[in-house]
């Protein structure tokens, strides 16, 4: 039975990017019961527990998920393979605005 072209980037990009969601809001979860008397962790849980509510995890964990399934799915997909490294670099760079809107959200929510 012949595979249809791009099932196997479409079965992995979306199987690791489930995974992926999942994993980053459980670590996000796990950051928020965090109860070291570090002072880095407990800014990072009062960080976490004042702006995010699991989304920030969520979003880190789905969009680097993303990138690992998305190159990783058109590397082993015979009719993506030349693509793979420009896929998964062109997923990566979204991901580096995660941080950016988080700085801007929370300048934004500070302010008012």
């Amino acid at each position: 039975m012949a595979l249809f072209d791009g099932f196997i980037f479409g079965f992995f990009d979306n199987f690791l990017l489930i995974l992926g969601t999942y994993f980053g809001v459980t670590v996000e979860y796990r950051l928020h019961r965090l109860t070291h008397d570090y002072k880095t962790a407990r800014k990072l849980r009062d960080f976490l527990r004042k702006n995010s509510k699991g989304v920030l995890g969520g979003l880190i964990g789905a969009g680097l998920s993303h990138v690992v399934s998305n190159g990783f799915g058109a590397f082993l997909d015979p009719t993506l393979n030349h693509m793979y490294v420009g896929i998964a670099i062109g997923t990566l760079v979204p991901v580096l605005f995660i941080p950016i809107i988080e700085a801007l959200k929370s300048r934004r929510s500070s302010s008012t």
